[in-house]
């Protein structure tokens, strides 16, 4: 529920208030004239809300957790790249979901993940 929240509140900022700047070079060339965008706190945001779902199931090594963190963090821009007509990110995310429900069965990946999955058949 934090990642859903969290990559969502980014985007929805984004949204709102971005500006002409797209894309990740034109982020990265307006930050380098001194002008943060909205899409440059939505990487920075993401990249901090990824490293905290990384952390939360306890100690890692550094590269297991920087790695994981990176998944966390690319698998939220696929969704954010795929969000450009309604319900595409919606319709990817389930077809990943079957595969993922079948292998994690009733464990805790598994539990955790339905009720988000109900909630995008429902939308």
């Amino acid at each position: 529920m934090f990642a859903a929240f969290g990559f969502g509140l980014l985007g929805f900022i984004d949204d709102l208030l971005g500006g002409e700047d797209r894309g990740f070079r034109g982020h990265i060339s307006a930050l380098g004239r001194g002008r943060l965008t909205t899409g440059m706190l939505k990487l920075i945001g993401g990249a901090a809300i990824a490293l905290v779902l990384a952390s939360a199931p306890g100690f890692v090594t550094g590269k297991r957790l920087l790695a994981d963190a990176l998944l966390i963090a690319l698998a939220a821009n696929l969704g954010n790249l795929l969000d450009r007509a309604p319900g595409r990110v919606i319709k990817a995310s389930l077809i990943a979901y079957v595969p993922i429900a079948i292998v994690a069965g009733v464990g805790a990946v598994g539990v955790a993940v339905a009720p988000l999955m109900g909630a995008a058949v429902g939308i």
